[in-house]
């Protein structure tokens, strides 16, 4: 009599059985995801750099930066792949990680039937697939509207200020101007009228409107990154053969891998430019400097409120000093060069020392007491301090200002 044993060394008729049962479970419970393929790095003829060699062909196992071990320029299949898939849902936490930026663990472990996937897309799905998620899809959103232009206007729509259809009578406030996508980001509560004229109240820049599209209209899908893939322990039939793919996903940021799928923002159908935080993430940069230097313009200490006799001012820290005595004392010249006429214990403030040098009168010789070193925050090299401390007005700026930010000069570009 043979021994009983539940492990067959081929896929025979018990195997498919248990395929098919698990096929249907997974098509009648689970979700539809549209499957976003990744195909490997786009082709790189034209690298002279040993640590990023040349493809000719795009494969998924070709690396394109093998110092960092990345992919950092994706190409995705136009076509999109529709499975069905599975995954417990859970409550997503924030966590503080930063002044007023939050970072989400959102993190979803999905598993799909493993002949089907082979099947539809090809081959298993690897790290840098990309799903696409319907049901998780955004209708309600609190984004605003987008106004799409019929050209670009010769001046340009400046963030914050008020823009009024010719036309409709609509107002609404600019969030963000894409020159290159001729596309304005407000908030309104009214309609603009397609082929009507708006004009900028600060900025006086004036176009005509090719499509207004309310935010209640900007609803998006869920994406997210594929970071590991494995078999599915509950996966495992009785014959100790695989029937499910798990797949580890984290929500997909914008970032330069997905150009493919996000657009580059210059065209105003792309969809970097409703799902995109970047600006978001700068604006909130740009206020916590500029709040920081009204709150501290200077750095060191200001002393000169406190009452010091002459006899003990030598005792005070000269790095925590603006260069100025405390209450009880007075200045009593301030130039380039000492006076002839100055008393005995008497002040003064030379101000083409850089930095202005206070001295005081004692005898035959003017004594050091302290430099003003409470100037504006800079670099440690001083050569930059012209270029940090920049003040210098343009008429080429919006702003007016020469001193820029490098996101708001270069924005970032796909290789």
């Amino acid at each position: 009599m043979p021994r009983i044993s539940l492990w067959k060394p081929d896929k025979g008729n018990d195997y498919k059985l248990v395929d098919r049962v698990v096929k249907e479970h997974l098509f009648a419970g689970g979700t539809g995801v549209f499957v976003h393929k990744y195909l490997g790095p786009h082709v790189n003829t034209n690298s002279i750099s040993h640590d990023q060699p040349k493809n000719s062909t795009v494969g998924p196992a070709n690396i394109q930066d093998l110092l960092f071990l990345e992919n950092r320029d994706r190409k995705y299949d136009s076509d999109i792949y529709d499975l069905r898939g599975s995954y417990s849902l859970s409550d997503q936490d924030f966590d503080l990680t930063q002044f007023g930026l939050f970072q989400t663990s959102d993190i979803i472990y999905i598993t799909f039937h493993l002949n089907d996937m082979v099947e539809k897309l090809g081959r298993k799905i690897m790290p840098g697939d990309v799903f696409e998620l319907p049901h998780l899809r955004d209708d309600i959103r609190l984004e605003a509207a987008m106004i799409t232009l019929t050209s670009k206007p010769t001046k340009k729509f400046r963030k914050g200020e008020t823009i009024t259809g010719g036309t409709s009578g609509t107002t609404g406030t600019v969030i963000d101007y894409n020159h290159n996508a001729k596309t304005i980001r407000i908030t309104t509560d009214g309609l603009f009228s397609a082929n009507e004229t708006i004009t900028g109240e600060t900025s006086t820049a004036t176009q005509t409107v090719s499509s207004f599209t309310p935010s209640e209209n900007l609803a998006i899908n869920k994406f997210y990154v594929v970071e590991d893939t494995a078999r599915g322990q509950e996966g495992y039939d009785p014959g100790w053969w695989p029937h499910i793919w798990r797949c580890k996903a984290t929500a997909m940021q914008d970032t330069q891998e997905f150009r493919d799928i996000l657009g580059s923002g210059e065209n105003a159908d792309d969809l970097k430019n409703i799902i995109s935080t970047y600006q978001s993430d700068i604006d909130i940069n740009d206020a916590v400097i500029n709040e920081g230097q009204r709150n501290v313009p200077t750095k060191g200490l200001d002393v000169g409120h406190l009452y010091v006799s002459g006899d003990d001012l030598h005792k005070i820290n000269p790095r925590a000093q603006d260069g100025t005595p405390g209450k009880t004392i007075t200045i009593s010249h301030t130039g380039n060069s000492f006076p002839s006429s100055i008393q005995e214990g008497q002040y003064v403030l030379r101000t083409d020392y850089n930095p202005s040098r206070l001295f005081r009168k004692q005898g035959t010789r003017f004594i050091k007491i302290a430099d003003n070193l409470r100037g504006l925050y800079t670099s440690s090299n001083k050569g930059l301090d012209g270029f940090i401390n920049n003040t210098t007005s343009s008429t080429v700026t919006g702003d007016g200002k020469e001193k820029q930010n490098l996101s708001k000069v270069i924005p970032p570009k796909a290789d």
